[in-house]
């Protein structure tokens, strides 16, 4: 039970919900909470793409004002920004390191970037003559690129705050623009022009992207907030499940064994008292004893066999064992490969339950854990022994990583060796899973 209660703890923990309450209030900004999911490989997605935009506005600038100069050297302090990015993006070791800071980091220098870059084009390769159109030019473009910044900024971060980022956005670039294009000139009105679309279309973007990010961590919310409703409430029928069980068990123990042992305990004392004066009477009572005795066994093990598998009294082994493969692969919609012996009668009850349970533990495995497409079950019975198969085509494990600390995989073990068998695991990584049982069939 404290395994299952860390569990869940941790499980609560990683959810959207856990994610959006790292804030006491709508508006704030989540500095503690992780990455939204998604985020950081978009992000690379769009360094990536977005590296291309200096080299198609050089050759833009190119065609329409007849800019001349060498490609390398204007798109080398972009590059710098990338491969600066990329890894700042990509070592886990940075985004350890700079904690709540990672994201308005990489951010800040991705607005950085095409602000550098053009500015020192524009120094180096631009003639005066051309630097109001050229920086026009590269307006528009940091109109669009700014767009993805103010997005990136309202996936992680509450609604007010890409609301805040929009008109920024659009300052910094109305300043970057300010000493190259003339008050009194012509180009003016298509400057302010650039930069009134950027801060409607900022804004627009900003609350549609708000809206929909808040929305979505509301459903989140909510979504765990049943979830864990729905754990107590498993939880505690569980719990009810157990306690009623212990108690049944509790009434037959009563009934049976406890009532039969107090009886014989009875018989025997009386028996040793009247064997010395009544020897006769002494002896029938110790026969009396004894009959006690095997009435009280008889209920045991009544009990006991009712604790066993309902499959295996209903169906048999072999029946028990298809229909359980059949309604895992059914339900797991896994392609089963079926191959049962006609001929499992006469086994021991342990050697039953022990093929079972462990065909169930396996079979529970490939359906919830290894992502197979197929599996196969085979249970024969050669030369005085029993051995069941279960193999997939799953993602496998790690056994040295897991052998030792997985409870099922453990559990099938000593189940195994109790009555004398032995279990072997063959798993690799996306190379499936092996369960062999073997097993003395009397």
């Amino acid at each position: 039970m404290p395994e299952r209660a860390s569990q869940k703890q941790a499980a609560q923990a990683s959810t959207p919900a856990a994610v959006a309450g790292t804030v006491s209030g709508e508006g704030r900004w989540r500095s503690s909470a992780p990455l939204e999911p998604g985020l950081l490989p978009t992000l690379r997605l769009y360094i990536v793409l977005s590296s291309i935009g200096p080299a198609f506005e050089w050759r833009l600038a190119h065609s329409l004002l007849g800019v001349r100069g060498p490609l390398f050297g204007v798109l080398l302090p972009d590059a710098l920004f990338f491969a600066l990015l990329m890894v700042y993006t990509s070592w886990p070791l940075c985004r350890k390191k700079m904690g709540a800071a990672f994201l308005p980091v990489a951010l800040i220098v991705k607005t950085a970037q095409p602000l550098v870059g053009s500015y020192l084009t524009l120094r180096g390769f631009v003639t005066p003559g051309l630097w109001e159109y050229f920086t026009l030019l590269d307006m528009v473009r940091l109109a669009g690129t700014y767009q993805f910044i103010l997005i990136f900024a309202a996936w992680q971060y509450e609604l007010p705050w890409p609301m805040v980022v929009a008109p920024a956005l659009t300052v910094l670039n109305a300043a970057a623009g300010f000493p190259y294009v003339q008050a009194s000139g012509p180009s003016h009105a298509l400057y302010i022009t650039i930069l009134v679309a950027q801060f409607v279309v900022s804004i627009c973007t900003g609350l549609a992207m708000g809206l929909l990010m808040r929305s979505q961590r509301r459903q989140a919310a909510a979504l765990d907030d049943r979830n864990r409703k729905l754990a107590h409430y498993a939880s505690t029928v569980e719990q009810l499940a157990i306690t009623q069980e212990r108690n049944r068990l509790a009434r037959e123990l009563h009934d049976t064994l406890a009532h039969s042992l107090s009886a014989v305990a009875v018989q025997i004392e009386a028996g040793q008292a009247l064997s010395e004066a009544d020897p006769a009477s002494g002896k029938n009572m110790i026969e009396h004893a004894l009959e006690t005795t095997r009435n009280g066994l008889t209920e045991a093990r009544r009990s006991l066999k009712a604790l066993r598998a309902s499959p295996l009294e209903d169906l048999g082994l072999g029946l028990a064992v298809r229909d359980l493969a059949e309604s895992v692969a059914a339900r797991a919609g896994l392609k089963l490969e079926l191959n049962v012996a006609a001929h499992l009668e006469n086994l021991a009850p342990e050697v039953e339950q022990c093929v079972y349970r462990v065909a169930q533990e396996a079979l529970t495995n490939v359906a919830r854990h290894a992502n197979a497409a197929s599996v196969e079950v085979a249970l024969a019975r050669e030369n005085g022994h029993v051995r069941l198969t279960v193999k997939d085509d799953g993602c496998g494990f790690d056994m040295a990583a897991v052998t030792h600390t997985r409870y099922g995989l453990r559990g099938l073990h000593e189940r195994a060796a109790t009555i004398g068998g032995s279990l072997i695991v063959e798993s690799k990584k996306d190379r499936g899973t092996m369960v062999a049982l073997e097993l003395a069939a009397a």
